[in-house]
């Protein structure tokens, strides 16, 4: 199973990663369960996350 599958509802077969800059905090995209937040950019599966880093062009490391 690939990251990002969903089933037939539309909804995530595993666990989504957001993006945020710091351990704990908000992700970028404001979703309310941020208990699966990296600052990896490579593991990022959430596509909300993705669009606002290449549209507001936040920082991270590796930029």
């Amino acid at each position: 199973m690939a990251a990002g599958d969903r089933n037939n509802k539309g909804k995530p077969k595993d666990i989504v990663r957001h993006f945020s800059n710091q351990d704990g905090a908000e992700p970028v995209c404001h979703q309310k369960n941020y208990g699966f937040s990296t600052k990896d950019i490579s593991e990022v599966t959430c596509e909300k996350c993705r669009k606002a880093i290449i549209q507001h062009n936040i920082w991270y490391e590796g930029k």
